[in-house]
């Protein structure tokens, strides 16, 4: 997206996102650890929302970044904003996560492990 490494994102992860929400004019959720969310409003003025430090590496696996997305979308059809339904789904994602390697470890964890404890997360919205 950016046309450069991956080592450079890395690097500056808070650029990094930026420059993605700025070159889309949209939210950008840097997933990784202390993920973070980097929007560009209508107005050209472009904020970062926060940094998440829940979640775990047990959560680096295939699937992972499809259900953070699926989270995203429904609360996009659900009325929130893109900053609100960024927010409120890596949150929750990271949450769900942690619960799950709480009650069986981090080893093994896969993307639907965590449909349950979201299931509870996200009614507690």
């Amino acid at each position: 997206m950016l046309n450069c490494e991956i080592s450079a994102i890395e690097n500056d992860r808070f650029l990094g996102s930026k420059q993605i929400a700025d070159s889309f004019m949209s939210t950008c959720i840097l997933k990784g650890n202390g993920t973070l969310i980097y929007s560009h409003t209508q107005d050209t003025e472009e904020q970062c929302h926060g940094v998440c430090n829940g979640g775990n590496p047990g959560m680096a696996t295939a699937g992972m970044g499809d259900l953070l997305t699926g989270i995203v979308g429904a609360l996009l059809a659900q009325g929130m904003t893109e900053q609100q339904a960024a927010t409120y789904a890596v949150c929750a994602h990271a949450e769900a996560g942690d619960r799950v390697a709480r009650e069986y470890g981090q080893r093994g964890m896969i993307a639907s492990d965590l449909l349950q404890p979201l299931r509870a997360i996200i009614n507690l919205l």
